[in-house]
């Protein structure tokens, strides 16, 4: 597992086209690809271009079920159709590191980076998203591969 440095960054609000999803663990495979297929023939159909690396937004940590949005960045609102919602992500405080390696490292990667996290003494939201920087379709070695791993911060209590 190689995790990059992680750093706070404030974030602007970006528009998304997405698909809710609540699965368990078994079905995230099988769920994916075709989600993100329609997504893409979503916005096809629209003629809207995509302006950033796909994502997950997830609501709440795995339970073992997941409750989450399947993303992509757009270049402006989409209108819905089939499950296919248009939405906004806000502009936000955030900590983030970079994940490199295959997506079952992901487990370990946010415990690392959850671990990280709690060390520096930071607040953080319930939700997270994973963007998917750089995947299987771009290259077949799993090494090359870079999550994203995003966690909101909570404010900081004023004393």
């Amino acid at each position: 597992m190689l995790l990059r440095m992680t750093e706070i960054v404030e974030t602007a609000p970006f528009e998304v086209a997405y698909i809710a999803a609540a699965i368990e663990a078994a079905e995230m495979r099988t769920f994916m690809r075709p989600a993100l297929m329609e997504l893409h023939q979503a916005l096809a159909d629209q003629e809207i271009a995509t302006s950033g690396s796909w994502l997950t937004h997830h609501w709440r940590r795995p339970d073992p079920s997941f409750n989450f949005d399947i993303c992509l960045p757009v270049a402006r609102p989409i209108a819905s159709v089939g499950r296919v919602r248009p939405g906004v992500i806000a502009a936000q405080r955030i900590i983030r590191t970079d994940y490199f390696g295959d997506y079952s490292g992901l487990p370990a990667a946010w415990g690392a980076f959850i671990a990280a996290i709690q060390h520096g003494g930071h607040l953080i939201r319930q939700d997270f998203w994973e963007i998917y920087v750089l995947g299987p379709d771009a290259s077949t070695d799993p090494a090359q591969w870079r999550t994203q791993l995003v966690c909101p911060l909570k404010p900081s209590p004023l004393y």
